[in-house]
């Protein structure tokens, strides 16, 4: 009982001191928030940069091959071999029959100063300014999880009358040795041009 109690404090703090340190060198995207209601905000984003990836399969299987192929393009597998910084979110959404990975590039970084992907499935495209309603949550993000944070977006969205485009982005921001407990997962509606 006593050996099996210390082995769980300690992968606690491991777990939280990784946590610690990954928010102290992670970049994000920046935004105003518009309106918040608990754990939901519609938030204005000032423009930033995507690399992309487009990978075929289901959810999970998509999000890790994609993640890879972004991690190795921004670890140096570019046409100048330069490291870019990791940000956070990964963003995933949905688009039949393909799902779209994204890195958000640092803020830092204007487009042509970006370098190329050497793997041609990389794309890098501008987006100006969009706007999110958003829902945050902690946890694994497994599908049933989704769904439930998906539903509870929706009737929000419902409730404001909000023009919505129709597919959901999921936004993860930690590492997937995180514990549940400390991972931020986020839920995200693009608002259509007022």
């Amino acid at each position: 009982m006593g050996s099996t109690y210390f082995i769980a404090v300690c992968i606690i703090l491991v777990s939280i001191l990784a946590w610690q340190r990954y928010q102290k060198i992670k970049r994000r995207p920046k935004y105003k928030v518009l309106e918040k209601k608990g754990s939901i905000e519609i938030r204005q984003y000032e423009p930033y940069i995507i690399a992309q990836i487009d990978v075929h399969g289901n959810r999970k299987e998509s999000i890790k091959f994609g993640f890879v192929q972004l991690a190795r393009y921004i670890f140096g597998e570019n046409e100048t071999s330069k490291k870019i910084p990791m940000t956070s979110p990964v963003l995933q959404e949905e688009n039949p029959p393909l799902w779209n990975i994204r890195f958000i590039m640092p803020s830092t970084y204007a487009y042509n100063e970006i370098p190329k992907a050497k793997n041609k499935s990389v794309t890098l495209k501008k987006i100006k300014s969009p706007m999110f309603v958003s829902i945050k949550f902690s946890g694994d993000p497994k599908e049933q999880k989704l769904r439930k944070k998906t539903d509870e977006i929706k009737a929000f969205i419902r409730e404001k009358k909000l023009n919505v485009l129709p597919k959901p982005i999921y936004a993860f921001y930690n590492p997937p040795w995180t514990l549940p407990i400390l991972r931020r997962n986020e839920i995200w509606y693009e608002l259509r041009n007022l």
